[in-house]
């Protein structure tokens, strides 16, 4: 008789894909001896780690020195992950894939749970985008302690493996520069807006945090980013509140409200967040055009 496959629950994918995402930082943590200026942990798994967002995430983002050797960095991640028994089912394992360069620079590879009696995989997706140093320099940090995001306080908490993350101000502008910059609309954008601002009162967004962006995705110029963030803008306005409240679900606790009211208030968020992103723009589009001088 063939053995029963199992079939894993949302639960259990939410659950194995944290214990994925703490092993991935310790061995990123572990890949090297790391200095300031040399990694950034942000995106929506920071924001859930490190910020304790009740918003679950599934890909880990970085900025990195871009003149770090990424493939030996992969390596070693590699061979600690794969090693990895701690947390998981015992007739499951992890793989790690090749690394990849995309049109954009970044540098990715997969961490994926997977059994051959299980039906279904979790997957975590690493994303390391090469930048210069003065870029990296210029992104507030803290330490944040690796670790899961329900976990109780305890005195050994500075003892605990630590990453350098983006502080919320930053993610705050990173978050409204990729709500405009996108090519196709991430709900989840929506709500880390919408609780950066309810949860953490952020309103305002500095100039020189939208600046570091420019200079971090360096295909992006004031006026490209402009004319898609607009396009942007008139897209959340006439947005179906179903389809958000449906994709967020995935993403959320069971219990937290989705109701169109709710719903409507996390679109508000985000389109004020917009708006000041392109106030903002406009004057940096200025001060360049100013600095550049006049076209004879």
């Amino acid at each position: 008789m063939r053995n029963r496959k199992k079939v894993l629950s949302r639960l259990e994918v939410l659950e194995l894909r944290q214990v994925l995402h703490i092993a991935t930082l310790e061995a990123l943590v572990a890949s090297h001896n790391w200095e300031p200026g040399e990694l950034v942990f942000q995106g929506g798994s920071s924001l859930r780690l490190a910020q304790k967002s009740p918003r679950s995430s599934e890909d880990l983002d970085f900025l990195v020195l871009n003149s770090l050797d990424l493939t030996k960095i992969h390596e070693s991640v590699r061979a600690r992950l794969e090693m990895l028994t701690e947390g998981i089912p015992g007739d499951m394992r992890v793989v790690v894939s090749k690394p990849k360069n995309n049109p954009f620079g970044q540098y990715r590879f997969h961490v994926t749970l997977t059994g051959d009696n299980v039906i279904g995989s979790v997957k975590v997706k690493v994303e390391l985008f090469p930048a210069e140093r003065k870029t990296l320099e210029n992104i507030q940090v803290f330490v944040a302690p690796i670790e899961f995001p329900d976990a109780e306080p305890s005195g050994d908490r500075q003892e605990r493996p630590g990453i350098l993350a983006a502080t919320l101000p930053e993610i705050y502008a990173d978050k409204i520069f990729a709500v405009g910059a996108r090519k196709v609309i991430k709900h989840r954008d929506f709500f880390d807006l919408h609780w950066l601002r309810t949860y953490h009162g952020l309103r305002d967004c500095s100039p020189d945090y939208l600046r570091v962006r420019l200079a971090t995705y360096t295909d992006e110029t004031p006026g490209t980013w402009l004319e898609k963030a607009i396009m942007r803008h008139t897209e959340l306005c006439e947005i179906d509140r179903q389809i958000v409240a449906d994709e967020l679900r995935k993403w959320l606790p069971l219990d937290w409200s989705l109701t169109d009211e709710e719903v409507g208030k996390i679109m508000q968020s985000s389109i004020e967040a917009l708006e000041h992103g392109i106030d903002l723009m406009r004057d940096i589009e200025a001060e360049m055009t100013n600095e550049d001088g006049p076209t004879l």
